[in-house]
């Protein structure tokens, strides 16, 4: 029998696409000590700059849990049709490309 593997929120898939995994390991390579992520004044977009455009860096709000558009990657905005810096994923219309089907 075959165990379950226990399910965590926001949980990395085991196999990436290229990109992302380069996106995974620029993250990864940014940590400090022991930290469990890069601080927020490391991240550069442009040190992956075929991949800026479509990046999405994000402030994430214990209580309430709220997540804020820091850097929406251009892609992003182009393709939603609105500015989204500053804006709360909670505050905005969901539609294509955040909708998830």
């Amino acid at each position: 029998m075959r165990m379950k593997r226990a399910l965590v929120p926001y949980s990395v898939p085991r196999k990436l696409s290229t990109a992302l995994a380069r996106v995974r390991g620029y993250w990864e390579g940014l940590k400090r000590g022991d930290a469990s992520m890069p601080f927020w004044d490391d991240v550069d977009p442009a040190a992956l700059p075929d991949l800026a455009a479509q990046l999405i860096l994000m402030k994430v709000f214990e209580r309430p849990r709220r997540f804020r558009f820091v850097m929406p990657g251009k892609d992003l905005e182009q393709r939603y049709g609105a500015d989204l810096v500053g804006a709360f994923s909670d505050e905005i219309d969901i539609r294509h490309p955040l909708l998830l089907v």
